[in-house]
C-alpha cells in the first residue's frame, strides 16, 4: 500500500473512530460547565494525547517483539494480524446478538466535569472507549504488516489524531452558536451507525480485511 493510500485510509477511520456517542454525550456536558473553554482543553488534551501514546507505544512494541522472537517479521506479524482479524470479526457477529449498553452511560453520568474533573473525565474516557477502538487496532496492524519506515508509521498516528480530535473542537468552537442544528446531525450519523447490523458489519469487514488482506 502506497503512503497516499495510507493517508486516505487513516482519514475514513480517524472520522469513524470520532463518531463515538459516548464523547460527545460528556462532550457537551463540558461545554455546558461556566468555563466550557477552559474544561474543555483539560478534557481533550488527555483524551486525544493517550491515543497517541497508545499507539506509538503498539507500534514500538510491535516491531520490537517482532524482532525479539528473531523470526521474519512477515511472518510474526501475519499471524499476529490474522488473530486480531479473527477476534474483530467474532466481536462484529457478537454486535448482532447484543442489548444497548448501560452501564456505560451510567459512568459517564458520574463523570464530574468542573478544571480536573474534565481532565481524569478524558483519562477516563479514554479507557472506556479503547476497547471499542478496533478500527485504530487495525489501522497500526497495517503499518506494522506494510513495513512503514518508523518515522512515516509515527505521521501516520500524528494524523489520525488530528483527524480524530478535529471534529470535537469543530463542535466545540460552533456549539454555542448551531447547538440545535449539530445535536440533530449527530443525532442522525449515531442512529445509522449505533445500529447493530451496521456497528457489526463494520467490525466484520476489518476483521475479514485482516484475515485475508
Amino acid at each position: 500500500m502506497s503512503f497516499s493510500s495510507f493517508v486516505f485510509v487513516t482519514i475514513g477511520i480517524a472520522l469513524v473512530e470520532a463518531l463515538d456517542p459516548i464523547t460527545y454525550i460528556v462532550l457537551f456536558k463540558v461545554l455546558a460547565t461556566k468555563n466550557p473553554i477552559k474544561n474543555f482543553i483539560y478534557f481533550i488534551i488527555p483524551y486525544s494525547g493517550l491515543m497517541f501514546l497508545f499507539g506509538m507505544v503498539i507500534l514500538i512494541f510491535g516491531n520490537a517483539l517482532a524482532q525479539y522472537l528473531n523470526q521474519p517479521t512477515t511472518d510474526f506479524q501475519k499471524w499476529i494480524i490474522a488473530g486480531i482479524g479473527i477476534v474483530i470479526l467474532l466481536y462484529g457477529f457478537f454486535q448482532y446478538f447484543k442489548s444497548s449498553v448501560k452501564k456505560k452511560k451510567e459512568k459517564v453520568q458520574k463523570m464530574k466535569l468542573q478544571g480536573s474533573g474534565s481532565f481524569i473525565t478524558g483519562v477516563v474516557l479514554f479507557f472506556i472507549n479503547l476497547p471499542m477502538s478496533v478500527a485504530f487496532f487495525g489501522l497500526i496492524l497495517l503499518i506494522l504488516k506494510e513495513k512503514l519506515p518508523f518515522s512515516e508509521g509515527m505521521f501516520i498516528i500524528f494524523l489520525f489524531t488530528i483527524l480524530f480530535t478535529a471534529p470535537y473542537v469543530l463542535t466545540a468552537i460552533f456549539y454555542k452558536k448551531y447547538e440545535a442544528k449539530i445535536k440533530k446531525l449527530l443525532d442522525k450519523i449515531f442512529k445509522f451507525l449505533g445500529n447493530k447490523f451496521v456497528f457489526g458489519t463494520i467490525l466484520a469487514l476489518i476483521g475479514l480485511y485482516l484475515i485475508f488482506g
